[in-house]
């Protein structure tokens, strides 16, 4: 059984009425006050309904007459007006009586009563309705004569006569103004009188008057003078206007102006031709030729246009003009018509016309170009009035020619069955001409015996032809494939005939096409038209359809059951069809045809039906049919169709059996795997009650498997229950794995899908028994109730149950025993619930009841019967309660809530009767009462009742002049009255009660009168006492009938200054003015101080600051006299009690029953002395001391006067009244939504108080910062919380601050973004802790503040806040405190400066009224400034507050750059400049090659000094930018220069050690000859090291760090002291890093020297004459302090400390004196010899024959200072000591120079020493004659030199046998 719908589908849904649907009904805003006019006939007043528009609504009103009346002004047909559901206008229309009576204005109003409906009346229920002036009591004035008059311009004067004529009303006295208007410009009021005047007795005028007396009418008549010309004039219209009707005296009315006749029109002809004569000029006079413009440009066309030479040019013309000729349908020029205007003297002009671009192919077009007419007094020249234009041909006008591919096609002659080729060709654009077209036509399918009659032809297209179609047969026996395609091409076209214009081409795009071969002329390729069939269920048959691609000829199709051979799947048979095979017949041209075939399914067999054409099909057409190679072969539901097996669609089981199996099984087919999914639904059996199924609610079938199982647990329970019913539905069926594309099997059967499963019934219920109804209502009389008793649940069996009654006395109601509760669900808590006074009793009130009920089986209701008894006892409501009790054979009695309500008892109540409400009237205290209207206007009024009083009672009243007044005579008691009627209500049990009328208190002075209250009626068995029916009372004169003194508004409050010497007060009387009355008055000074809006008032004193007075004060009977009161004050002795002060002035004791009023602010007047100064702002605050309430004109006066007084300076006194008045201001729109100006107008004064130009109190008043923040949440008042999300936030801002507030939610607040100015940010903390209670349900109120003045915050002068930008934050109710989640924020710095490194983030602590950050934990600076790349401060403070950013001052132990160092500096580059300068000028001939490179490194070190001064000197004025966004290159180009030249001093450092290296450790002497070696290293290098600091710190800046590029080289510090490397890490890596290498080789080349020492120690390699190891140690020292003074100076730059400055100028200093000393003075070769020398020259001349040396002195032998035995190794540096300590010097000299031991060495016995264990020392001079050998290339021969003999020869010999054998190079014996 398939699903459905059942019988109850339709669930309404009522939403009652709500929301005032109706709506609410008043007059439009636009007939509230409305004129109209008498002759209107109809008027309509409009009414409005506002919100709904529910229901049909009738509107009652009325009208009253005040000078208007109804029935003779007006009248009304209907006295309501209907609107309709849906309507939400409609109108009240009032005829309005024409009559021809003159009236003056006259009103008349209408009142909206009442409205039937349900509508409400709106506010606007009364609308005035003024009838205007009417029929000309005053009269009406118009022009007599022609109210047109032209004339020629006169040669001499003219007079001209006007008349004005008076009808209609004669009343008053009226003047007639008229005047002139023009000329030519009727809004111009004419002043010269030139051309036309008036002139009456006087001078020459435009206008005039003329009078006419009351009662007088007729005509009057004025004349004008019109002027001759003088020359050349144009036309002149003037215009005589009647302006204006003045009545006198005024109270007669103005008379009116004829709407028709009150004006005049003078036209004045023009004189000669001063505006000209028009005529086309130039170019235009001849013909002109032009091409249409290309693309989508116009082409501006001229024709020059002109005033004739001999014309005038006076006034501004306009020419109108004209164009004909051949107009297309699309436009080829604009405009067509139009004109031209030619200014006040200007005579040329042209008219311009746009060719239009178009794609309309045309020929050659001529136009002509006219001038039609001419406005302004200007006329067409007869001749030269029209110019000729012609457009030349365009967009080919013979045409392109092409083929459309969709146009072609293959068609089939229906008779013979003949095939064409079909070809369309088109002729786009112009259609001009004979056109010849050839073509080529191929088929694209090669050798498929496709052929054509003929491969190409002509086509001709005759003038005016757009198509041309051809048919080329087919020929051949080839099979036409459907969609296959034959190629058409054009290959020429020619126009028949001679060219005028361009020829006709083909068009592009369209010179080939494909002609698609269609499905009739096409040979059919044939096959099923799917490949898997369905199966009906109903007839097991399947249809199936035969499809065919191609439907060209008559078709025979044989088909067979079963598969193809060889594709019957293994493990299945064929199933049976029947027919087994058979043949279909297709028409030509159909495209398919059906079969039918029946199927026999066997359920448990593994079966699979199919069916295939085993052949192709049969015909005698051309090319024949074949089979579709895919669609031979179709398949029947081969993965089966699936359904419930027959016997599992109805089963039934019993809750006992516990569990049920239903078999699903699949028919047709059982290819594949399957997944069945089934639900369950609930019919009568509940799931997971009843049965439950199985969780996955699936059944899997294996290929090849037929049927699955089901299993359905059913659930026993012990409800009584009949048969239930669930289906099983199987829902969907997935084949395995899933298929991409759903194919139509398998599928579900739809027949047999659903099971039904019936669980039988169970339980045996019996029922449950209850009494319906549960309560019942009557009057106390004779009846019997019936009552029926129900059984629920199962109706099984008989069962029988009693009825009694109880409670009222029976015996049996012992037996229960009473459960008081909440609830009265059994009979025990009925009666433990009932009160005892309304039980009523067993046989007086009712018969008892006691008898028993049996129900039979199926029978579900009894009726029993309680008799009601009658009597005559005055009885509240009592109740009877009937109860079931035994119930016998399973039933049980319903227990209320338990068995949905169902009650086993009935309550019957017996309503009040026998008046037991009583008889009522009003007591005796209330029949004669007083009361006063002033004091006590509430009457209380008390009755009382008699007999009974049980229960609740209305009764109703009115209110009466006297007990026999009219209805009309009291109707004046509802002027006097809050309510003239109504009800009181008397409770029950209660003897008496009491109401309240209520005098009307209306401020009407009023004697004493008296008025009745009468009870009319009462309700629900009660009567009145008809002797106490009515209540007089006495209302007592009221409303200060005989005058109430006090003072007047402005004098309650009287603020003068200090120098005032008078002031005056005044007096006035209200109310009540019928009598004469005094009043005294006095002068009192005040007792003590007060305060005022925070500032203390102190008392003036008598006789010092004022003069006292005393005295009275006279009003006279019926006069509204204010009296005045005059006291003096005494600036000359003012008291010494500071301002401001101030006294009060007070009336007492008036006379003839007169009153002072009792509100002593009014009754006593404060007199305030001020000073001067502070006058404007104690007057603009003197309103608010004279009430609580503010209104916004109030507000928005008193905050004008403020405004004005916070532009300027403020004392202390000025700032605190403004904070106090602001505040109140403020607590007023945190009541109140205030409106918009007002908030804007405190925000004015609150920014004025911000200045941060104001040096005055309110600095440093950061309660003003609170205020604001209240101020904030002004704007938020009334507003509701947003949902879903909330709105943007509520701003407002000036020029000092921005200040914003918002009602969101908590969760929206929480992490919000506020985006402030100049790309500041701040952002809420994630987690807001103790958040206020919301507002609004969940929404609460936050701020956001954001300075630009430190005004309100600063202690000093001196602003210390970076941007003086603050950012507040704060939450309506919650104090500012600490905050465990931290709020973010982000500052600027001024014109995007980068941000200095000592800023820090701050919050102001409102109790310290201080920024501050507790221990530099709460508030962080969250980004690196260190980096020096950002200009901002990012900041995470843990405080909800006001937060900043403090760019604190340089501390004392931060120093920039000194004058001190600059002095130090400069003597440093002094002496570097004097050692460079010595060694060039004095060194020469004492200098080495290593002297040499240490020059260069001076010059180094000058060049850094130099840098490094220039740098700290103009950096902060001229070279640093403190803008991200300015041009850095002057701080770059510094940056590199110093950055150079400090590298160059350490490159020439390691250029020199490298020297020495080769030096000291090599022994080369000719380092000189690698000089461009060591001048790459020591100025090349730093340029190869600055270059790839400089590549590598850009891309690292701008590719991976995303910093500014131009910034490499900027403010060190961001403290504008010193321009160089900002990242640190760039320093360390291009400064820092090559520094130390360099230092690092030094160290390894002299580590390495110092190893062999004495081979080096004793030559002078660095000047002549000076030892290495001394100048070695000497140079090194000069080194380190070099490298020391920049360690310091680094460190200062980075650090900038004080005592880092301070040892840098300290080495710097020591460098300066080294340079100066060692290098400048004792290295100059010129100082030296004032010293005498440290080393001689050798000078040696040797003789070879005697070996003789000579020289100065005697050579002498000495022992060297060192010890040689404490030498290692060599002895060579001893033997150059000796032979230095020997030389004498010369005037010739021998150099000497070193080489390398590779060139030039020889081998020697080095005398290297051998300890001996004596200590021998002659071996010194044996080593000294060695070496004085080897250096004068002598030998130890026979001489008689110092008698050298051949023993002292042998005793050398033996002791150079001591010394070790050693290589010693050439070069080290000085040869």
């Amino acid at each position: 059984m398939a699903p459905a719908i059942g019988s109850v589908h339709v669930k309404t849904i009522v939403i009652n009425k709500n929301d005032n649907a109706e709506g609410t009904i008043q007059f439009d805003s636009s007939a509230k006050e409305m004129s109209i006019v008498e002759e209107i006939g109809m008027a309509k007043i409009p009414l409005v309904r506002l919100g709904g528009n529910y229901g049909k609504q009738t509107v009652l009103f009325s009208t009253k007459n005040t000078t208007a009346l109804e029935g003779i002004d007006y009248s009304v047909p209907r006295h309501e007006v209907t609107m309709e559901q849906g309507q939400t206008r409609a109108t009240i229309n009032i005829t309005v009586h024409d009559d021809s009576e003159m009236e003056h204005a006259e009103h008349f109003n209408i009142i909206l009563n009442s409205i039937v409906g349900g509508a409400k009346l709106g506010d606007a229920v009364t609308a005035t309705i003024t009838i205007l002036k009417s029929d000309f009591p005053n009269g009406n004035f118009g022009f007599s004569s022609l109210l047109t008059v032209t004339m020629p311009n006169p040669d001499r004067q003219i007079n001209l006569n006007l008349t004005i004529h008076r009808t209609g009303g004669l009343t008053g006295q009226q003047t007639v103004f008229w005047r002139i208007l023009g000329p030519n410009n009727p809004g111009n009021v004419l002043v010269e009188t030139n051309d036309v005047s008036y002139n009456e007795n006087g001078p020459e005028t435009t206008q005039g008057s003329l009078v006419w007396a009351d009662a007088e009418g007729g005509e009057k008549t004025f004349q004008l003078r019109v002027k001759p010309y003088t020359s050349w004039e144009i036309q002149k219209i003037f215009v005589i206007e009647i302006y204006k009707v003045q009545g006198f005296p005024m109270t007669v009315g103005d008379g009116e102006v004829g709407p028709s006749t009150g004006k005049v029109v003078l036209t004045i002809e023009k004189f000669g031709d001063p505006n000209g004569i028009i005529q086309f000029e130039g170019v235009a006079e001849s013909e002109q030729m032009v091409d249409e413009p290309e693309g989508t440009g116009l082409l501006d066309l001229r024709f020059p246009v002109s005033r004739g030479d001999d014309t005038g040019t006076v006034g501004s013309i306009q020419v109108f003009w004209g164009i004909t000729g051949p107009m297309d349908r699309t436009a080829d020029f604009q405009p067509r018509n139009g004109s031209i205007v030619i200014g006040e003297g200007q005579r040329d002009s042209a008219i311009v016309i746009q060719v239009l671009p178009d794609d309309v192919p045309e020929l050659t077009e001529r136009y002509e170009l006219s001038l039609k007419s001419v406005e302004g007094g200007a006329e067409i020249a007869n001749s030269d009035n029209t110019s000729v234009f012609s457009i030349r041909f365009n967009d080919n006008p013979h045409g392109l020619f092409g083929v459309v591919q969709s146009d072609q096609t293959v068609v089939v002659n229906p008779a013979d069955l003949s095939r064409s080729v079909r070809l369309n060709f088109t002729r786009y654009a112009g259609k001009f001409g004979n056109v010849i077209l050839t073509f080529q036509i191929r088929y694209d399918l090669l050798q498929t015996g496709v052929l054509l009659s003929k491969s190409g032809g002509i086509v001709s297209f005759d003038d005016g032809q757009s198509q041309a179609v051809i048919d080329i047969p087919l020929d051949g026996d080839g099979f036409l494939e459907m969609d296959s395609s034959f190629s058409v091409t054009l290959t020429d076209v020619q126009l028949s005939g001679t060219a005028v214009t361009e020829p006709p081409a083909l068009k592009a795009g369209e010179r080939e096409a494909k002609v698609i071969v269609p499905a009739a002329a096409a040979n059919s390729e044939v096959g099923f038209s799917v490949t898997i069939a369905a199966v009906d269920e109903v007839t097991t048959t399947t249809t199936l359809t035969l499809d065919r691609r191609g439907t060209y000829g008559t078709l025979e199709i044989i088909w067979k059951a079963g598969f193809v051979p060889g594709n019957l799947p293994n493990n299945f048979v064929e199933g049976t069809v029947n027919p087994e095979q058979g043949s279909v017949t297709i028409a030509h041209g159909v495209t398919s045809k059906d079969f039918t075939v029946q199927l026999t399914a066997k359920p448990s067999q593994a079966e699979l039906f199919s069916l295939h054409l085993p052949q192709a099909p049969i015909t005698t057409i051309s090319g024949g049919a074949r089979l579709a190679p895919n669609t031979r072969q179709v398949q029947i539901e081969p993965n089966g169709i699936v359904r419930f097996a027959s016997n599992s669609t109805n089963p039934s089981i019993s809750e006992m059996e516990g569990k049920i199996y239903l078999m699903v099984q699949r028919l047709y087919g059982s290819e594949g795997k399957l997944e069945v999914t089934y639900r369950s639904e609930a019919v009568t059996a509940d799931k997971g009650i009843d049965f439950i199924t199985m969780e996955t609610n699936a059944v899997m079938l294996e290929p090849g498997q037929t049927s699955g199982l089901i299993e359905i647990r059913v659930l026993q329970d012990n409800i009584p229950e009949e048969e239930e019913i669930l289906f099983i539905n199987l829902t969907r069926v997935e084949k395995y794995p899933t298929e991409i594309t759903p194919r139509i099997s398998p599928r579900l059967s739809s027949l047999y899908t659903n099971s039904v499963v019936r669980i039988e019934e169970s339980n045996d219920p019996y029922g449950v028994l209850c009494m319906e109804p549960s309560e019942i209502s009557v009057e106390e009389e004779y009846r019997q109730v019936n009552i029926s008793i129900v059984r629920t649940g199962g109706l099984f069996g008989t069962v029988s149950v009693v009825v009694r009654t109880v409670g009222g006395g029976e015996m049996w109601t012992s037996m229960i025993v009473p459960s008081p509760g909440d609830t009265n669900d059994t009979i025990r808590q009925v009666l433990g619930n009932r009160q005892s006074y309304n039980v009523a009793r067993g046989g007086e009130d009712y018969d008892v009841l006691d008898t028993k009920v049996t129900l039979q089986q199926g029978q579900q209701t009894a009726y029993v019967l309680v008799t009601v008894l009658a009597d005559n006892a005055a009885e509240p409501d009592e109740t009877v309660i009937v109860y079931l009790t035994q119930p016998t054979a399973g039933a049980r009695i319903a227990e209320g809530a338990p068995d949905g309500g169902k009650k086993g008892y009935c309550v019957i109540t017996l309503l009040q009767n026998d008046l037991s409400n009583g008889v009522l009237g009003f007591a005796e205290s209330s029949k004669v009462i007083r009361v006063s209207e002033d004091t006590a206007n509430v009457v209380n009024l008390r009755l009382v009742r008699t007999n009974a009083f049980y229960g609740e009672v209305e009764v109703s009243w009115v209110t009466k002049l006297a007990v026999n007044s009219t209805e009309a005579e009291d109707a004046i008691l509802a002027s006097q009255l809050m309510r003239t009627a109504g009800t009181a209500i008397c409770a029950a049990r209660k003897a008496s009660c009491h109401f309240n009328i209520t005098v009307r208190n209306d401020n009407i002075p009023e004697e004493s009168h008296t008025f009745i209250v009468k009870l009319v009626s009462v309700r629900r068995d009660a009567q009145l006492d008809s002797g106490s029916l009515v209540s007089t009372v006495t209302v007592e004169a009221s409303d200060y009938v005989r005058g109430l003194l006090q003072f007047t508004e402005n004098s309650r409050l009287l603020t003068v200054g200090d120098t005032s010497r008078t002031v005056v007060l005044n007096v006035e009387r209200k109310m009540g003015q019928g009598y004469k009355v005094q009043v005294g008055f006095e002068t009192m000074q005040m007792t003590s101080q007060v305060t005022k809006h925070g500032v203390t008032i102190n008392p003036a004193l008598e006789q010092e600051d004022f003069s006292s007075k005393v005295g009275m004060l006279v009003f006279e009977k019926n006069r509204q006299d204010i009296e005045t009161i005059e006291i003096n004050l005494t600036p000359a002795i003012l008291s010494k009690n500071p301002l401001p002060k101030q006294f009060f002035v007070t009336l007492k004791n008036p006379s003839n029953g007169a009153s002072i009023h009792s509100d002593i602010t009014h009754s006593r007047a404060a007199v305030r002395i001020v000073k001067e100064k502070n006058l404007p702002i104690w007057i603009a605050i003197g309103d608010l001391d004279k009430g609580p309430n503010f209104n916004d004109t109030e507000i928005l006066r008193t905050l004008s006067h403020l405004d004005t007084i916070a532009k300027v300076d403020m004392d202390e006194t000025e700032v605190t009244l403004v904070e106090s008045i602001l505040s109140d201001f403020i607590e007023e729109g945190l009541k109140r939504q205030l409106p918009t100006e007002i908030i804007n107008q405190i925000m004015n004064v609150m920014c004025n108080m911000l200045n941060p130009s104001k040096n005055d109190a309110t600095r440093w008043r950061s309660s003003l910062a609170t205020l604001m923040e209240k101020l904030a949440y002004t704007t938020l008042t009334g507003k509701a919380c947003p949902s879903p999300d909330p709105p943007e936030l509520t701003s407002l801002q000036c020029v000092y601050m921005r200040m914003s507030a918002g009602r969101w939610p908590l969760e929206k607040i929480q992490n919000f973004q506020y985006q402030a100015q100049r790309l500041d940010t701040f952002t809420v903390p994630d987690k807001v802790e103790n958040p206020p209670i919301p507002v609004d349900i969940d929404c609460l109120d936050f701020h956001l503040m954001e300075y630009s003045s430190e005004q309100w915050f600063m202690k000093s002068d001196d602003p210390e806040l970076l941007s003086n930008k603050i950012i507040g934050f704060g939450m309506k109710d919650r104090q500012s405190s600490y905050s465990e989640s931290p709020a973010t924020f982000r500052i600027h710095t001024p014109d995007r400066r980068l941000a200095t490194r000592r800023a820090q983030c701050v919050y102001y602590d409102m109790t310290t009224a201080d920024w501050v950050n507790p221990q530099g934990t709460t508030c962080t600076v969250t980004n690196n400034l260190e980096l020096a790349t950002d200009d901002y401060v990012d900041c995470s403070c843990k405080h909800l507050t006001h937060y900043a950013v403090k760019a604190t001052p340089l501390d004392a132990g931060l120093v920039g750059y000194s004058v001190w160092f600059f002095v130090v500096s400069f003597f440093v580059m002094v002496a570097m400049a004097l050692t460079i300068l010595v060694h060039h000028i004095c060194a020469n001939l004492h200098a080495m090659f290593s002297a040499n490179l240490l020059v260069h490194m001076c010059f180094a070190c000058f060049a850094t000094q130099l840098c490094y001064v220039v740098a700290a000197y103009v950096s902060p004025t001229e070279i640093l930018v403190y803008n991200i966004g300015q041009d850095n290159y002057r701080c770059i180009v510094m940056g590199l220069f110093l950055h150079y030249f400090f590298l160059s001093q350490f490159t020439w450092i390691m250029a020199q050690a490298i020297n020495f290296w080769k030096i000291l450790v090599l022994n080369d002497e000719h380092t000189d000859r690698k000089y461009v070696l060591f001048f790459l290293i020591g100025w090349g290098l730093p340029v190869v090291i600055l270059a790839v600091f400089y590549v590598v710190a850009f891309n690292l800046y701008k590719y991976v760090y995303n910093m500014p590029v131009d910034f490499i080289y900027g403010d060190v510090n961001n403290n504008g002291e010193m321009c160089f490397v900002t990242n640190p890490y760039a320093a360390l890596g291009g400064v820092i890093l090559p520094v130390l290498l360099m230092l690092l080789v030094v160290g390894v080349v002299f580590v390495k020297a110092f190893q062999v020492t004495p081979q080096w120690q004793a030559y002078d390699d660095i000047y002549r004459g000076r030892y290495n190891i001394n100048e070695i140690r000497t140079l090194l020292s000069f080194w380190a302090v070099i490298t020391l003074t920049w360690l310091w100076g680094g460190l200062h730059m980075a650090y900038g400390q004080l005592w880092m400055l301070i040892m840098f100028c300290i080495f710097n200093l020591l460098q300066g004196l080294l340079a100066l000393v060692l290098y400048t003075i004792l290295r100059n070769p010129c100082v030296q010899q004032c010293f005498g020398p440290q080393k001689q020259l050798y000078s040696i001349s040797a003789d070879a024959n005697t070996g003789v040396m000579s020289g100065g002195d005697d050579i002498r032998h000495h022992m060297a200072s060192v010890e040689i035995g404490s030498l290692k190794g060599s002895r060579a540096s001893l033997l150059n000591e000796s032979w230095e300590r020997d030389s004498i010097p010369s005037k010739s000299t021998m150099k000497v120079k070193r080489q390398l031991a590779s060139s030039g060495n020889i081998y020697v016995t080095p005398p290297v020493l051998v300890q001996s264990n004596d200590g021998d020392t002659t071996t010194d001079k044996d080593f000294d004659d060695l070496l004085y050998a080897l250096k004068t290339d002598g030998s130890y021969t026979a001489s008689d030199v110092n008698s050298l003999d051949s023993d002292k020869i042998s005793e050398i010999s033996s002791k150079v046998d001591k010394y070790e054998m050693r290589r010693i190079s050439i070069a080290d014996t000085h040869l």
